[in-house]
């Protein structure tokens, strides 16, 4: 068993080295973009989140005379409200064998604990900002958010009222209402038919429709298989064709929302970004099965395609079946029924992967011009003891952590990430969602 002293004396990596690249802990600058214009992340000072869920400001400025009492009004409605924010935190060890064995490929002599180490915090800076994204991008689409992992459950309910939430679609989904602009709801109108949509249409009256509330859509957020619907759309396609300036051009998304429907200053966002849940076998599988047992199947639903990987670097990907519930019955043991048989033969360990987009496939946002002094949604970050390294006193923000365990056997390293918090709807009117497609 190597000891510490000969761990350190092969320069594996050294403590101020690692305290530097902790102190440079930065997102990347479109790591959390969905949350950055929705819900900006705000650093507060109580563990407690206790806010007025406002009703909002309505009518304008009483007329007085002189010599005479100016009117009393109340002030805003509304109810308050306490919101329960999350802790999340995990952290990554590096054991002696980690520290001792593992070599730089190009140069076989030098030993790589140090790039581990930084490794490690890559790994942990985009799980959490991928948590902080997905906090966010479940409150504005799903209307809140429920992770349930390794015995904790986290839950929150955003309370956006329906009128908010917009279907194009003859029976609206859970939360949502139909289009107040189709006379006789259709799933005809749902964008993803793109003979018979009115994308254009949709989008200029939605922008009405919020106005009545006194929202000012601002931009239009979606996915490429979004944008793709309003690009081959029948009626897009026919005003392209009919002027031949237009028919010219490559008409991309961003030019037929301003040039056709003349929806200028409107700005378009096609975000394709998305992150990868993972979770691992936890039993060994033969080539050919038709069901895999894995750890943890939270976010696999019916139908979704998952990425399948073994230690000798072979992967494929395979649909869950569509109608076969997932089995949750036993803790760690959760088995997934598969379309078909697998390809290749998996161990306990191997990796599962479901690549998750931050912006679903057959929803569209529209953001509404916020009120710098007033915003009606925030992402809340809590005070943790992490964060400020004293006992009694605590600070928000994101945190990291290391740790080396240096005075006796076994020997390893540990570097850690978190933050306390969540996203807060204070009051609707930030956003509409709409549904476009099934």
């Amino acid at each position: 068993m190597a000891s510490w002293k000969e761990i350190t004396d092969a320069k594996i990596f050294k403590k101020e080295v690692m305290d530097a690249i902790i102190a440079e802990f930065v997102p990347p600058e479109d790591a959390t973009k969905i949350t950055d214009a929705f819900m900006p992340i705000k650093l507060v000072n109580d563990d407690r989140i206790i806010a007025l869920r406002r009703n909002g400001a309505f009518g304008k400025t009483s007329p007085a005379s002189l010599k005479a009492e100016h009117q009393h009004i109340p002030m805003l409605g509304g109810a308050y409200i306490e919101s329960t924010t999350g802790i999340w935190r995990e952290s990554v060890i590096l054991d002696e064998q980690d520290l001792t064995k593992v070599r730089n490929p190009v140069n076989p002599k030098q030993l790589w604990g140090q790039e581990m180490m930084g490794e490690a915090l890559n790994l942990l800076d985009i799980r959490l900002n991928n948590r902080i994204e997905q906090l966010a991008s479940d409150v504005i689409f799903n209307n809140g958010y429920n992770v349930a992992q390794y015995g904790v459950n986290y839950s929150y309910a955003a309370l956006v009222p329906p009128k908010y939430r917009i279907d194009l679609g003859a029976s609206p989904a859970s939360g949502f209402t139909n289009a107040p602009w189709i006379a006789v709801p259709n799933d005809n109108r749902r964008w993803s038919d793109t003979t018979n949509s009115l994308p254009l249409t949709d989008l200029r009256e939605v922008r009405r429709y919020a106005g009545r509330w006194g929202m000012d859509l601002v931009e239009l957020w979606m996915n490429s298989v979004s944008a793709g619907y309003i690009e081959d759309n029948a009626t897009a396609q026919k005003y392209i064709q009919a002027s031949a300036s237009l028919s010219e051009k490559a008409m991309t998304v961003e030019k037929i929302v301003e040039v056709v429907i003349g929806l200028k200053g409107f700005k378009v966002v096609v975000d394709d970004r998305f992150h990868n849940e993972e979770t691992y076998f936890t039993a060994a599988s033969v080539a050919g099965d038709t069901t895999i047992v894995v750890q943890d199947s939270t976010g696999i639903s019916l139908g979704d395609t998952l990425t399948l990987r073994n230690g000798s670097l072979q992967e494929e990907d395979v649909k869950v079946h569509a109608s076969t519930p997932i089995d949750t019955t036993t803790p760690g043991a959760h088995i997934i029924t598969l379309s078909a048989g697998t390809v290749y033969a998996y161990a306990i360990g191997d990796r599962v992967t479901l690549a998750i987009p931050y912006i679903p496939n057959n929803k569209v946002v529209l953001r509404a011009k916020l009120n710098q002094r007033n915003s009606p949604a925030q992402w809340i970050s809590v005070p943790s003891l992490i964060k400020s390294g004293k006992i009694g006193n605590p600070q928000p923000g994101r945190y990291t952590w290391s740790y080396f365990r240096t005075d006796r056997p076994p020997y390893f390293a540990e570097i850690g990430a978190g933050i306390h918090g969540g996203p807060v709807v204070f009051a609707p009117g930030a956003w509409i969602v709409m549904n476009i497609a099934a």
